[in-house]
């Protein structure tokens, strides 16, 4: 039967020590995994209103794809509409009746 060592005692297998800290790692639940805590920049992008498993499947087989943006407004486009700021993209997208929802579609 193994003995219970203190977990402040030094472990004698350095695989089984990096593996417990892989490990660790792949259980972070915190702000720093930055699998769960994703930060959109002007090199990310964002892809709505798609079913996650179509979308991996089709990047998965390499298929063509395209994108296209939510069109910028003139101006006076956002103005006639009482916007008294320019709307972000997913303002905009809402106002020309785009679906611009994160969530997965039911």
């Amino acid at each position: 039967m193994p003995e219970n060592k203190d977990k402040n005692e030094p472990n004698e297998d350095p695989a089984r020590e990096a593996l417990q800290k892989m490990r660790d790692k792949l259980l972070d639940l915190t702000a720093r995994n930055p699998l769960l805590n994703l930060r959109h920049t002007k090199t990310s992008l964002r892809v709505v209103d798609e079913l996650p498993n179509q979308l991996a499947e089709t990047l998965l087989n390499e298929t063509e794809m395209r994108f296209l943006p939510v069109p910028n407004p003139i101006e006076e486009e956002w103005m006639e509409e009482g916007c008294g700021k320019k709307p972000t993209a997913e303002e905009w997208a809402k106002h020309l009746g785009q679906t611009a929802d994160y969530e997965v579609p039911e």
